[in-house]
């Protein structure tokens, strides 16, 4: 994980990023990912990328139902992500085909937003600073609904 940033949600953040979570995230979770549901919890922190800190976080999925990621900003080069592939716990290690790869350059003040089981990575970036904003939403229903040891419809795994 990152070295460098801040958890939101320990330093007042939590009632701003539970309205960002119910007025932006939830409407855009019931549009792309129906079958997620309602978030109802989140875990929101500042990551930074630059030169003699962090470069790049490797391949991993984040521990959210969905996640919001913002680019707040400064000037960088380089560092895009890259999406290898939706996966359920049983898939994870898997490689992803090659219609899976997806490459996404991101810019200060462009969000992006993505499921928490899509595998994915931050690439180094070669010159600036980056900040990210990222907030991981959680669904207790989700969660409890759906039993970790199947493989369920929404695994892109083959």
């Amino acid at each position: 994980m990152n070295n460098y940033g801040a958890i939101l949600d320990d330093i007042g953040f939590e009632k701003c990023l539970d309205q960002l979570m119910t007025e932006v995230v939830n409407p855009l979770t019931t549009l792309l990912f129906p079958h997620i549901g309602l978030c109802d919890s989140h875990h929101g922190f500042l990551v930074e990328y630059k030169i003699g800190k962090d470069l790049k976080l490797d391949f991993h999925v984040d521990d959210s139902e969905v996640t919001l990621n913002v680019c707040l900003g400064r000037q960088f080069t380089k560092g895009d992500l890259y999406f290898g592939g939706v996966r359920c716990m049983l898939h994870q290690q898997t490689p992803p085909r090659s219609d899976e790869n997806i490459y996404f350059q991101h810019e200060p003040g462009v969000a992006l937003i993505h499921l928490g089981k899509h595998r994915h990575s931050a690439g180094a970036i070669s010159s600036g600073q980056r900040l990210n904003l990222i907030l991981w939403c959680r669904s207790s229903t989700f969660r409890s609904d759906h039993d970790l040891s199947d493989c369920p419809d929404w695994c892109e795994y083959d």
